[in-house]
């Protein structure tokens, strides 16, 4: 007669081996999807920014937009992202004259490789989604703007064709504005 002991047992040694066969048949590391309809936020203090003079950038939020059924049927893999970012008074906003402004851009990204872009593919950038709180923003050269009153531009890239990394934390989509 069998006990409940020794079924448990045999079904524990055979995880294993269920474990090993379905990982051998999963393709590799999954990417982590764009998402619809978020928001990711970063905002440096004044510590912070002493720092970093280089930094011209003092808060970012990049809002991913909800996709609209046309957008399901048009678009494919793609996302609608609004950039917006308030100017320090040092860094690239110190040279471009924008500091304290608050500047935006809207650029398109691509799902399935989490690339982005605007200006008729002359502005980029990359992202990668750590997990669904942390989003990692990377460009050599994206323009944010304020084209109403002011006409004043900036850049999210801290020098011409150097990388800058922005490290972005999810926050709700109704707190997505920057102050």
């Amino acid at each position: 007669m069998m006990t409940g002991g020794g079924r448990s047992q045999r079904v524990r040694g055979l995880a294993p081996a269920f474990l090993a066969l379905a990982g051998a048949a999963l393709p590799g590391p999954v990417r982590a999807q764009l998402p619809e309809d978020a928001c990711f936020r970063m905002s440096l203090n004044a510590d912070t920014l002493a720092r970093a003079p280089q930094r011209g950038v003092q808060a970012l939020t990049v809002e991913f937009l909800r996709l609209v059924d046309w957008d399901r049927a048009a678009k494919g893999p793609y996302r609608h992202v609004r950039l917006t970012a308030r100017m320090a008074g040092q860094g690239q906003a110190l040279r471009d004259g924008a500091m304290g402004a608050l500047l935006t851009a809207v650029a398109e990204c691509r799902t399935d490789r989490l690339s982005c872009w605007a200006n008729d593919n002359t502005a980029h950038f990359d992202l990668q989604v750590h997990d669904a709180d942390t989003l990692e923003l990377r460009t050599r050269h994206f323009p944010v703007a304020d084209y109403g009153g002011s006409m004043t531009e900036s850049n999210l890239a801290e020098q011409a064709d150097r990388e800058t990394v922005y490290l972005l934390t999810r926050t709700d989509p109704i707190d997505c504005a920057v102050d």
